[in-house]
């Protein structure tokens, strides 16, 4: 099945009234439609030809095969792929290990305990790895993750690997993207990509093409070169360093006794996982209110103000980040902004959600096309609410984008009163009666 951009049509087998749909891109295992009512949504390849129906005439044989992932030396796509599992219970042990034979296919194969792969060469789709794996010969595979340490006694060619503690590679390392957690120790490398958290030692050369981060130290008994940008807190390359890019970090050449950089990394975002990082805001937090008791109230209410000023505009709205896209998606299944509430949300999002989520690509055209057109007529958009929460959340919303409606202010107003039964005008004027004189 080839797909064309902006030719290949598809109609939704659940949803007729999204309309024809236009195949806009792939990418890994998703795909991207455009439908005429309600813009770009994306599915799973495996949609296609399910609820997803390819209009006859609309693909073409002889197009690029976009939906195929970069095959590696003969290893195809996950689609002829299946899961194999080895969970240590095979009877193949030896000295309390274990161990199996090299294998050569294309399935996904996943191992539940620590294990050892004997024979001249290992070749799957994916390798996924619990604890240590330990290949003795060579590998190849389209994508490797090892929730431990790697060993390969052999030539690796794995277009993504993924090692979260310590790589040794006896042989060459091939690789588009490479992210190791702790120290490697490899023959040779040759990649696009390269972060390693920890210190990289190289028998032979290194060739980068695109990008090295290092956060220790590098060392190359024979040289270094690529292009893009490297970083390192420390380089040594024996014979040569040729890197046509950035360099950032202390970096020498060994040979000629020259220093081609001696600059200081830029400290990178913590790699620990965001829970975390929040968990320790909080218990700092905790520490800091523990102090308050042994503090007057000018010193506490000056603390608190400085508590508040603190930049953390992302953390302030993280709690209605997701409540607020998911009523997005909602409303970009819709062909229009038909109420009140809807429309001050989508006000509020634009406000409030970090802009690489507002222009989501399935959503965009809801502050793009539906926005602009509600913005315009306001005065045909309802409010019928069911709760007295309800009424209250959405009378908020105005009150807070009031500037934001200026011009449709009494419009919202009207509407929103109306719908208990009362006129704003009467509560206006209650209201302004209870102000002090």
């Amino acid at each position: 099945m080839n797909l064309i951009e902006n030719k290949t049509k598809f109609k939704h087998s659940g949803r007729p009234g999204w309309g024809v749909g236009t195949f806009i891109k792939s990418e890994n295992d998703y795909v991207t439609i455009n439908f005429e009512n309600v813009g770009p949504k994306k599915f799973r390849k495996t949609s296609i030809n399910e609820e997803l129906k390819i209009i006859k005439g609309t693909d073409n044989s002889t197009a690029n095969k976009s939906l195929q992932s970069r095959p590696i030396d003969g290893l195809t796509n996950a689609q002829s792929s299946s899961l194999i599992q080895y969970d240590g219970e095979e009877g193949n042990g030896f000295a309390g290990k274990n161990v199996i034979e090299a294998f050569e296919g294309n399935d996904t194969v996943l191992f539940n305990e620590t294990y050892i792969i004997i024979g001249k060469h290992t070749k799957a789709f994916k390798l996924h790895a619990l604890y240590d794996l330990i290949i003795m010969g060579d590998v190849t595979v389209q994508e490797c993750k090892v929730n431990g340490s790697l060993t390969v006694l052999g030539d690796a060619r794995i277009n993504n690997l993924d090692c979260q503690n310590g790589f040794i590679c006896k042989g060459d390392l091939y690789s588009d993207n490479i992210y190791v957690g702790g120290d490697m120790i490899v023959d040779s490398i040759n990649c696009d990509e390269l972060l390693c958290d920890g210190n990289v030692v190289v028998k032979k050369s290194v060739n980068i093409n695109r990008n090295a981060k290092i956060v220790e130290t590098m060392i190359a008994c024979e040289g270094i070169t690529g292009e893009g940008k490297f970083s390192a807190l420390n380089a040594i390359a024996n014979e040569y360093f040729e890197f046509d890019g950035d360099c950032e970090g202390k970096i020498v050449e060994l040979e000629t006794d020259t220093t081609i950089s001696n600059t200081v990394p830029v400290k990178a975002v913590s790699l620990e996982p965001i829970e975390e990082i929040i968990k320790l805001a909080n218990q700092k937090l905790i520490e800091e209110y523990k102090r308050y008791p042994e503090m007057d109230e000018e010193q506490i209410m000056a603390h608190l103000r400085h508590l508040s000023l603190i930049e953390s505009d992302e953390l302030k709205t993280l709690p209605v980040v997701e409540q607020m896209f998911s009523c997005l998606v909602e409303m970009s299944y819709k062909n229009k902004i038909g109420t009140i509430e809807e429309y001050l949300t989508v006000l509020e999002a634009e406000k409030v959600l970090p802009a690489e989520i507002y222009s989501y690509e399935t959503i965009e055209h809801i502050g793009n096309s539906y926005l602009p057109k509600a913005q315009s007529e306001v005065e045909k958009l309802s409010f019928e609410p069911t709760s007295i929460q309800q009424f209250a959340k959405v009378l908020l919303l105005a009150v807070k984008l009031k500037e934001r409606v200026s011009d449709n202010w009494g419009i919202i107003m009207e509407k929103l009163f109306e719908s208990i039964g009362l006129k704003y005008a009467t509560v206006s004027k209650m209201i302004e009666r209870n102000k002090p004189i």
